[in-house]
């Protein structure tokens, strides 16, 4: 095997030298932080400082926000959205940051929760009413399938007066109907006040519900 000259091998050596200097000092040169391409990537730029707004700028916010609330309260109530309703008023009466504008808006806030209070009890009491209002159609049919031909009626000024009438109506079918059967309960939970059991004729029995 022939010997490698020692001088081909000094300057081979060099010349590798020369040229990973020069290709070190180019990458340098393209990313002088050393810390690579993604470091420019992954840069955040800080935030911009927020305004300072002053006390007067905060409460001028917050009577336009509860002057919204009031409104959109006033718009739900005229739908009778009630939940609607009551929910933007407590965002106003029942959060800290309003106290100031409740104390000077006190007047209308009542006199919008008094408003919500009396339409929500009168639709309450309307869906009521016609909820007797139907039940001659809902107990007839259950009072037939057992053998009973009942005609019932509802009356008063807001049908809170049920009558049960049929031929054979005497003590003995009036307790038969009326004891553990739960039906005077029932009546009751749906706001009737008198229940009468009549055969139309020569008996007639009522009990009281209020």
């Amino acid at each position: 095997m022939p010997k490698a000259d020692p001088k081909a091998v000094i300057v081979s050596a060099v010349m590798l030298l020369i040229g990973l200097t020069f290709g070190f000092a180019f990458l340098l040169r393209q990313n002088p932080s050393g810390s690579g391409a993604a470091s420019d990537s992954t840069a955040i730029a800080a935030d911009p400082p927020k305004p300072h707004l002053t006390q007067k700028q905060v409460d001028s916010l917050l009577v336009h926000q509860g002057d919204s609330l009031l409104a959109a309260a006033k718009d739900a109530l005229a739908k009778d959205e009630f939940d609607e309703a009551e929910g933007n008023l407590n965002n106003v009466a029942y959060n800290s940051d309003f106290s100031e504008y409740v104390k000077s808006h006190s007047a209308t806030i009542g006199a919008l929760r008094t408003r919500l209070n009396t339409r929500r009890a009168a639709a309450e009491e309307k869906l009521e009413e016609l909820a007797r209002r139907s039940t001659p159609g809902i107990y007839e049919p259950k009072f037939l399938a057992i053998g009973y031909d009942m005609r019932i009626t509802v009356s008063g000024t807001h049908y809170t007066t049920i009558t049960f009438q049929n031929a054979l109506m005497g003590r003995v079918m009036q307790y038969q109907m009326t004891n553990d059967t739960g039906l005077l309960d029932k009546l009751r939970e749906a706001g009737f006040k008198k229940a009468v059991f009549t055969n139309g004729y020569d008996y007639s029995s009522h009990y009281n519900l209020e």
